[in-house]
């Protein structure tokens, strides 16, 4: 059992370093090349939503506070910054808007998604997310959401002010590293500092390599934001297409030996392990597959990895 567990960890940890490329090949199944283009189309919506966050994080009002901190308290600089639990008023104007605007953006999805799979099956009427099964994913996976991206972000840039107050940072160029790394994990921001160290190695004026860093931060939060957009694009038309096919199933418009079938990109190169294993399997529609990677998986998503590509199709019982 030890040599089965390493084996699986090992596997884990092969699939994870394969980046899986976002919808870089079109999926071989026609019905699912419609949420292939809607994706490619919103993406950058989603992504806007997380910018504005990381932006309002790094306000001017924030900065001026941070300037008036004590350089050595970490602690109390964290707290003059407007996270989730910091007690600070404009926190709410910071995290009630995203987590409405991830309500809004994954409702549109899940509609937009369950009313495709309707027309597909020649179902009439209306799709929307206004029903149970979505409705309580919605609320949960946006509050999930918005916490994770206040928490990592706080935990990144702790990591930060520390290494620089080791340094013995002004507390003006604090606030220009709050300003720099907000909204990055913190294995981005490691990588800015890295950046930044090597910069000045090559024998770069100290401003030239600040500017070039902060560039490359300004990219790796774009690519963090479209991260976030693009696996909960998935996740939520994924989730579109499953609770249109169980609301049909409640009404009878469904067998109830319906399944679904995993569909990864399977002709890509870089299509990762995890979906690869998955790839063709069918398991009952209420019933989640299984991945010797990451456990039980309910629909393809977040739920399988970070910007999973893959999609689902319906198929009907034998009592058809």
């Amino acid at each position: 059992m030890p040599f089965v567990v390493d084996r699986q960890r090992r596997r884990l940890l092969k699939a994870r370093r394969k980046k899986p490329e976002w919808q870089d090949t079109r999926p071989p199944e026609e019905e699912l090349r419609d949420s292939w283009e809607v994706a490619r189309e919103d993406q950058e919506r989603y992504a806007r939503n997380f910018a504005l966050a990381a932006g309002a994080l790094a306000a001017p009002a924030v900065l001026r506070r941070i300037r008036r901190k004590d350089p050595t308290d970490v602690d109390g600089i964290l707290r003059s910054i407007p996270f989730l639990g910091s007690g600070l008023p404009e926190a709410k104007e910071v995290w009630a808007p995203m987590e409405r605007r991830f309500r809004e953006q994954m409702a549109a999805t899940i509609g937009s998604a369950g009313a495709q799979e309707w027309a597909r099956l020649g179902i009439d009427g209306p799709f929307s997310a206004q029903n149970t099964f979505s409705q309580r994913f919605i609320q949960n996976r946006a509050a999930m959401i918005t916490n994770t991206i206040s928490d990592s972000s706080r935990l990144a840039l702790q990591e930060s002010l520390q290494s620089a107050v080791n340094q013995g940072l002004h507390p003006r160029a604090l606030a220009k590293l709050v300003e720099q790394n907000v909204g990055l994990t913190g294995r981005e921001a490691r990588a800015v500092d890295n950046f930044l160290t090597a910069r000045l190695a090559e024998g770069k004026p100290m401003t030239a390599a600040r500017a070039s860093s902060e560039r490359y931060a300004a990219r790796l939060r774009r690519q963090r934001g479209l991260r976030i957009a693009r696996t909960e694009l998935n996740t939520a038309q994924n989730r579109g297409r499953l609770d249109s096919w169980r609301v049909a199933q409640e009404a009878g418009l469904v067998k109830p030996d319906a399944q679904k079938t995993w569909i990864a990109a399977a002709g890509s190169p870089r299509t990762c392990e995890i979906c690869l294993d998955l790839h063709g399997q069918t398991v009952p529609l209420t019933e989640p597959w299984e991945s010797p990677f990451v456990g039980a998986v309910q629909h393809p998503g977040e739920d399988a990895h970070v910007m999973c590509r893959c999609g689902m199709l319906l198929r009907q019982g034998s009592s058809q």
